[in-house]
């Protein structure tokens, strides 16, 4: 499963990419197809591009790619109550989720685990000072299109999800 086949499940549609700036406080979202070092309106920062383009922090996951080659991809949203919402607008009541919905994504008690997505993506911290890379994730009542698994310091971090199996049918059984 990807994070698409989840935002589809759940009828979330606002997937643009976020930024944590410099001083910390609420995130904002980057446009569709922002890269790092973008500025201007609606894209990142230059004070928060310079907080992760520092000399030293700014490795990549693939060999010979300049951080400023990555797209901001990565976002998070959660349940609350029966509305979906993110960080940048908590307050957010226009994206509904069934309960049925809610128990197919994130399960269906207390004793919720993660799993891992088979999609990835980056978001950029600029309070933390790094770039995370990662596969998406869902959590109990959330889900991101990236975890930190590596990030520009050169860490890695060890946080486990699962692996949820999916299996599709064809559409014809045979005799």
């Amino acid at each position: 499963m990807t994070i698409e086949d989840i935002n589809r499940a759940v009828n979330w549609t606002d997937t643009k990419g976020m930024v944590w700036p410099t001083g910390g406080g609420t995130p904002y979202k980057v446009n569709a197809g922002t890269k790092f070092g973008n500025t201007g309106t609606g894209q990142m920062a230059q004070a928060d591009w310079n907080a992760i383009n520092v000399e030293g922090h700014t490795q990549t996951p693939e060999e010979g790619k300049a951080l400023t080659d990555y797209e901001i991809n990565g976002y998070y949203y959660w349940v609350e109550g029966s509305y979906l919402v993110d960080e940048t607008n908590t307050s957010s009541t226009s994206n509904e989720i069934t309960s049925t919905e809610e128990t197919v994504v994130f399960g269906s008690s207390e004793s919720r685990y993660g799993y891992w997505l088979a999609s990835r993506g980056v978001h950029a911290d600029a309070y933390g000072g790094y770039a995370g890379f990662g596969p998406g994730h869902v959590g109990k009542c959330y889900a991101g299109s990236c975890d930190v698994m590596f990030n520009s310091y050169g860490n890695e971090n060890c946080i486990s999800f699962g692996l949820r199996p999916v299996v599709f049918l064809k559409s014809e059984i045979p005799n």
